[in-house]
C-alpha cells in the first residue's frame, strides 16, 4: 500500500475545501441571497469568511509541513 505523505493530504483536503466553499459561495450569490454572498459586504464577513480561513489554515500547514518533511 502507498503511504502519503501528510503536508499532501492536507493540501488535497484545502484545495477540495476551498472549491466546494467557492461553488457555495457563488450558488449563494446567483440563487439563494446575493446581498450576504457578495465578496467584502457586510454579510459575507460573518458568513462566508470564517470558512474560507479554515481552508487556508489547512494550506498553510500543508505548506509548513511541506518545508520541515524530509525523505
Amino acid at each position: 500500500m502507498k503511504k502519503f505523505r501528510l503536508d499532501v493530504i492536507l493540501c488535497v483536503i484545502g484545495i477540495i475545501g476551498l472549491l466546494i466553499n467557492l461553488a457555495l459561495n457563488l450558488y449563494a450569490y446567483i440563487h439563494v441571497d446575493p446581498v450576504s454572498s457578495t465578496p467584502l459586504e457586510e454579510g459575507w464577513w460573518s458568513v462566508w469568511l470564517p470558512s474560507y480561513l479554515v481552508w487556508m489554515v489547512f494550506l498553510t500547514i500543508a505548506s509548513f509541513l511541506g518545508v520541515y518533511q524530509k525523505d
